[in-house]
């Protein structure tokens, strides 16, 4: 029996739980399964995926390099092997970051190239063989490095892609749509947040440099784009048409609103020290991706891991980004994680326990 909550969110639990007073119609499935073991997945593994419809999803099969089907029917799912990826030859894809569903066929994302689905042979756009007039240097596609590594950010009938680009020399980060028919970059006049360098970790050395993942999170949205950050809860909506963006900070009585900021690196440190500032960066809040679900968004943020292990919790918007709701998704179920994805009008999410690597373990949540 599924376990639905029609209520005020208002958890008397424990002093740790924060409160809210906004409704929310929710209904969270029992723990599922899905056996993996066939194709040769893992599920403690985080996954590269992409939307498919209202019942399926894709995943990256690392095992055997394929696209595999994830297909859900009420309280149960299997996984289908897709056929594997060449890396090589006139369909070869090297190395792939990202995936998305490209007319009707699958297109590959990486830093460097971009893996369009063509006539007879894959075409291979290399984004620093764009012309622009805007941005010189060696460029690469900003990685997102969360749990939740999947893009929507290819516009098959405009044939054009929008993309966070890097200047990998002066680390300049520019929000950018790519022209795939003439094979240019246009700068959009678009700001990033300005505590954006706050919570840059930059550890130079003599031969390389690491970094944290900081770099935003981005979703294309018929005619609009969406820019979130994993270190704060602000919420930028630039709009295609116009050029304009909005700016949103949405209040919150459950959770911190931004990390504390690190500890600036002044010069050259062990990888033992940089990795302790930047882990305890990563255990501090984290706010996930927005996505879309039914006619409305949301997003997971995760809680300081100091607390209870990191408490989940979820945000709802309207369709114009008005706050609907907030929840403490762990006072009701502990196991939730934070690898989420939209299958229609409910919200698969990946159990936080993996204890079999053949079987995967989730939730399905509902909005009513």
């Amino acid at each position: 029996m599924k376990l639905k909550y029609s209520f005020l969110l208002l958890f008397i639990a424990c002093s740790e739980v924060r409160t809210s007073e906004q409704a929310l119609d929710l209904t969270i499935s029992p723990k599922l399964e899905i056996k993996m073991g066939e194709s040769g997945n893992a599920s403690h593994l985080d996954f590269v995926s992409s939307t498919l419809n209202d019942s399926s999803f894709l995943i990256l099969n690392k095992f055997s390099r394929s696209i595999d089907t994830v297909k859900l029917s009420g309280n149960s799912g299997k996984i289908s092997i897709g056929s594997p990826i060449p890396f090589e030859g006139p369909n070869g894809i090297e190395i792939i970051n990202y995936f998305q569903e490209y007319n009707d066929e699958i297109a590959f994302v990486d830093n460097n190239t971009i893996y369009l689905p063509g006539l007879g042979e894959v075409d291979r756009l290399k984004i620093n063989s764009f012309n622009s007039s805007q941005f010189e240097g060696l460029l690469s596609i900003a990685n997102v490095n969360s749990q939740n590594k999947v893009i929507s950010l290819l516009n098959e009938k405009d044939k054009t892609g929008y993309f966070f680009l890097l200047n990998v020399l002066s680390r300049n980060l520019k929000l950018s749509v790519l022209d795939f028919n003439k094979k240019e970059i246009d700068l959009l006049d678009f700001e990033v947040s300005e505590k954006l360098d706050d919570h840059i970790i930059l550890n130079q050395g003599k031969n390389a440099a690491i970094t944290n993942p900081y770099y935003p999170n981005l979703i294309l949205k018929e005619d609009k784009l969406i820019v979130s950050y994993p270190f704060v809860n602000q919420i930028q909506i630039y709009f295609i048409k116009t050029g304009e963006t909005v700016s949103i900070s949405p209040e919150t009585n459950l959770y911190k609103v931004e990390k504390d900021l690190p500890q600036p690196i002044l010069s050259e440190i062990s990888f033992k020290e940089y990795s302790k500032i930047s882990g305890d960066w990563q255990d501090d809040v984290l706010f996930g991706p927005i996505m879309e679900v039914g006619t409305n968004y949301f997003r997971f943020i995760r809680g300081e891991l100091e607390v209870e292990g990191g408490l989940i919790y979820m945000e709802l918007f309207n369709n114009q980004f008005e706050k609907i709701s907030e929840v403490n998704l762990s006072a009701i179920q502990q196991d939730l994680g934070m690898y989420y994805i939209p299958i229609g009008n409910r919200i698969f999410v990946k159990a936080k326990s993996q204890s079999n690597e053949d079987i995967l373990n989730y939730y399905m949540i509902s909005l009513d």
